[in-house]
């Protein structure tokens, strides 16, 4: 047995009548074969978004690393001062969220095993940033950028990919979801995003504007976009496109997902 039952009764249960009201039984059009090729269809779409996001993430920390340290300095991201003093509730506690990241970056530093960090670290000296950014978490270097207080290191970052300074934090935070999402290997078929990307108008193409609007075909649109950009050509969008193409009838639980 190669498939835990959680894994697949995600697919299959967009074939059930209602499951949400505690009718499993399924539709007429449902069989093994059609639940097979959802899958597949999904796995092979969610191999295809990894490797965008691979690309895309490794140019993120690149161009963070690029932007901070020559508009700030190399060492200015450990520095308390370097971030805005944004508040967030942990229970019933509020904490200072700058903290909360130093904390995570200090604990992240510590226990990599990368030679180019413990260099630093038994000479006591600061990590710099260019080296700091290739041993972090691309969630906890995300949050290196959201909340970073230095308006050139974000609006050099932001435009470095077209995007709008004011909303390229969401859209970052959106494609980390994503990227999880991918390398725990969750389905993307039918999911729906907990984070809305506000999609670039100039990508919004179709007259049905709700398509894009907190859906995973709002994220690929805006992804083969960026991804593109970085490449320089469209091999990744007409990759994409092609396995898309394949499955129109799939493209319904991209655009437009049942709420079950």
């Amino acid at each position: 047995m190669s498939h835990n039952y959680y894994r697949l009764s995600g697919y299959w249960r967009y074939f059930q009548r209602a499951p949400q009201a505690g009718d499993d039984s399924f539709r007429p059009d449902a069989s093994v074969d059609a639940i097979e090729r959802v899958y597949s269809f999904d796995r092979e779409l969610r191999r295809i978004v990894g490797a965008g996001l691979a690309d895309l993430e490794i140019a993120f920390r690149s161009r963070l690393a690029y932007a901070l340290a020559t508009l700030a300095s190399p060492s200015a991201y450990l520095d308390r001062d370097f971030y805005s003093d944004e508040r967030g509730r942990r229970g019933q506690a509020t904490v200072e969220l700058r903290d909360e990241l130093l904390a995570e970056l200090r604990r992240e530093l510590g226990r990599s095993r990368e030679d180019f960090i413990a260099h630093h670290l038994r000479r006591d000296t600061a990590v710099p940033i260019w080296a700091a950014v290739e041993a972090l978490s691309f969630g906890t270097v995300s949050k290196v950028y959201r909340l970073c207080g230095n308006d050139d290191v974000r609006w050099q970052v932001a435009k470095s990919f077209r995007l709008d300074p004011a909303r390229t934090e969401s859209a970052l935070r959106a494609l980390v979801v994503l990227r999880n999402t991918c390398a725990h290997h969750g389905r993307l078929w039918n999911r729906l995003p907990t984070i809305p990307l506000q999609v670039p108008r100039a990508l919004q193409v179709d007259p049905d504007r709700s398509i894009y609007r907190q859906t995973i075909w709002g994220l690929i649109v805006t992804l083969e976009w960026l991804v593109d950009g970085i490449r320089s050509d469209t091999s990744f969008s007409v990759g994409l496109r092609h396995h898309l193409d394949r499955h129109p009838d799939l493209l319904e639980g991209l655009q437009q997902p049942h709420r079950r």
